[in-house]
């Protein structure tokens, strides 16, 4: 996570933080399990370590990303929201080669579509 944070901090790379089954509320303040791993990582990793995580994890939780809380089975519409994201960001159209994919033909479609 630290690299994620550097690279997003001093090389301006896109950054797309997605909170799976955890609000990234929980993540910016490290309260409920991430205390928790915070607190079982003290006699593993030096203070300085362990505040520069916390620092990062902070700084990730701020940058706009995805909460994915209470997704129901909802996974596949939550993922084409972040890959249709992710393109606008990179200025990316899709134009793969795909008439060797069996079946994706239609997918291809419907992304772009959505883009």
């Amino acid at each position: 996570m630290s690299t994620i944070a550097d690279l997003h901090r001093k090389k301006k790379q896109i950054v797309v933080p997605v909170f799976y089954h955890v609000p990234s509320s929980n993540v910016r303040r490290q309260a409920g399990p991430y205390l928790d791993h915070f607190n079982l990582q003290q006699s593993r990793y030096p203070e300085e370590t362990i505040n520069k995580w916390k620092t990062d994890m902070t700084y990730l939780s701020n940058v706009y990303g995805f909460d994915i809380v209470d997704s129901n089975g909802q996974e596949p519409n939550h993922l084409e929201r972040i890959i249709g994201d992710v393109a606008k960001k990179l200025n990316h159209s899709f134009t793969l080669i795909t008439s060797d994919l069996i079946g994706i033909q239609p997918r291809v479609a419907e992304l772009e579509r959505s883009c």
